[in-house]
């Protein structure tokens, strides 16, 4: 059993899988860039580009509609469709909302937790420390293109 070999492809996964991260976010910053730029070939060459670097997605957003869609994923069905047809305001329309799809489920999974016995918000008027009392803190800042979507891969 050679132990080196095996830590070697270990290390060479986790690099790949940074790898395809970093180009999953670079793809969506590429279809925000042309989308805002209001060049729908552009848009659709880096869509193309996405699907390739990343299998999984391309799978996810070619499967049949579902219930079970995430926001996200229907917002990036609805943006294939977009640029599949080459309608340009629908492809605006659907990045801006798959934007906030994200930012909004990454603000459901980034909550402060509390050490056992620490003081929690509660139901009966205590807040956190964003002045509300559902156990969430501010957000230190909004995020990029690139890091919005590296929650959707």
């Amino acid at each position: 059993m050679n132990i080196t070999s095996s830590s070697s492809t270990g290390s060479a996964y986790a690099a790949g899988a940074s790898s395809q991260s970093q180009q999953t976010s670079a793809d969506f910053q590429a279809i925000a860039s042309a989308l805002q730029s209001g060049n729908i070939t552009q848009a659709q060459q880096a869509f193309a580009q996405l699907q390739k670097d990343n299998p999984k997605l391309a799978q996810a957003m070619n499967s049949a509609p579902s219930s079970s869609d995430s926001p996200a994923l229907t917002d990036l069905k609805t943006l294939a469709s977009a640029l599949k047809s080459g309608d340009l305001s629908g492809a605006q329309q659907a990045f801006t909302q798959l934007q906030q799809d994200v930012q909004a489920t990454a603000g459901k999974h980034h909550r402060h937790h509390h050490a056992e016995g620490a003081p929690t918000a509660t139901s009966t008027g205590g807040t956190d420390s964003d002045g509300d009392n559902d156990g969430s803190s501010p957000a230190a800042s909004s995020p990029t293109a690139g890091s919005t979507f590296s929650a959707v891969a």
